[in-house]
């Protein structure tokens, strides 16, 4: 049976400092991406370059490479497997021609979500609100893997208000056994989240159930496990354009206002909650630009006007993204450098009549 995290954290207390976040981001990737099996975690590393039997596993997450004393396994093993894991999921994130790009949404989340999770604080809950392809979702996921710690975990809500699925999940990141009975779930997460951890939950809105009114099991169950862990939990709700508000309002200042108002104090109040921006910063479409490989500035402030109409369409970030992404393939394949030329071959043929012109007149120069 698979042991709690906390249960691994004990066993190898002993082992020297400098590797013990190592031996638990280890764990922590053979639970969430490895089914809990050391036979697969050993096969997962073994594509990465790693050759380790199950055996040693059993042995490092058992606190058995103590022997009369003494650390016996090689440290900088175990440092370079747990590199690689985190590489590799980082690697998941940003695969493609666009690499990982440190827009404004990304700093803004990070920004916030340290902030909120001090250890001291009195409110220890985050709401961020934004549009779809706003990149909140990408920043929360990036944010996740990317933290040395390992202590903050990124989940998508499930699909219904259901309780017992959402502490599954939330169990699954700290150890929990598949074969521990659902109901059991929920305290498993409350006996074994820490201060420290931080929960990310997306599109938190299909955590609510409007026809429950008063009665909101998992936004209760979150309750329960902050009040009692000190954890920080980030929920993240999407803008839609319904006519009616963002669905953070709707939850919120709905017929279940009253049982919402709770929360929305753990937050620090309305001020507290993080609304990014509907549309892309000029500087953020130049970096995803110049990440796709426009080196020089003229061409990526030659595309900008594109770039921000497109990304101004229904759909957002992801149309100018897939431009830029289609440009930068097409010269891979011809292996050059991407030009101006290549993103105007992928512009759709309804642009205003004002930049179909300036397109034009760009296929016109040499350059372009």
């Amino acid at each position: 049976m698979a042991k709690s995290l906390n249960e691994v954290e004990g066993l190898t207390a002993n082992y020297p400092e400098e590797v013990r976040q190592d031996v638990l981001d280890l764990y922590k990737y053979m639970l969430d991406k490895c089914q809990g099996n050391r036979k697969v975690l050993a096969a997962n590393l073994q594509t990465l370059g790693v050759a380790k039997s199950d055996n040693y596993f059993f042995k490092l997450f058992s606190g058995g490479w103590i022997e009369k004393g003494v650390f016996t396994a090689s440290i900088d093993a175990i440092r370079a497997m747990a590199k690689a894991v985190r590489d590799a999921e980082i690697g998941r994130l940003t695969s493609g021609i666009i690499p990982h790009t440190e827009t404004d949404i990304v700093r803004l989340m990070r920004n916030a979500i340290d902030a909120v999770r001090q250890k001291d604080n009195i409110c220890k809950w985050l709401y961020v609100v934004g549009s779809t392809a706003g990149q909140k979702s990408y920043s929360a996921r990036y944010y996740a893997a990317s933290r040395p710690q390992r202590d903050t975990f990124y989940m998508e809500s499930p699909a219904t208000s259901n309780l017992m699925p959402l502490a599954s999940r939330m169990s699954k990141f700290l150890g929990c056994p598949e074969s521990v009975a659902t109901y059991r779930k929920v305290q498993w997460v409350e006996d074994n989240a820490k201060p420290n951890h931080c929960f990310i939950i997306d599109n938190a809105q299909r955590m609510y159930d409007p026809r429950r009114g008063m009665t909101q099991p998992t936004f209760s169950f979150l309750q329960a496990v902050q009040d009692i862990t000190k954890c920080a939990i980030v929920l993240i709700f999407v803008d839609e354009a319904t006519g009616e508000g963002d669905s953070l309002s709707r939850v919120m200042n709905g017929r279940s206002r009253g049982f919402f108002d709770q929360f929305i104090g753990r937050g620090g109040g309305e001020d507290q909650i993080l609304r990014l921006p509907n549309f892309s910063s000029d500087r953020d479409l130049l970096a995803f630009a110049k990440a796709a490989g426009f080196k020089s500035e003229s061409d990526r402030r030659a595309i900008l006007p594109f770039l921000k109409y497109l990304d101004r369409q229904r759909g957002r970030m992801r149309i100018p993204l897939r431009a830029l992404q289609a440009a930068a393939r097409f010269a891979a394949s011809q292996n050059r450098a991407v030009e101006v030329g290549d993103f105007l071959a992928e512009l759709p043929p309804s642009l205003p009549d004002s930049l179909l012109l300036k397109a034009d007149e760009m296929r016109a120069l040499p350059c372009a």
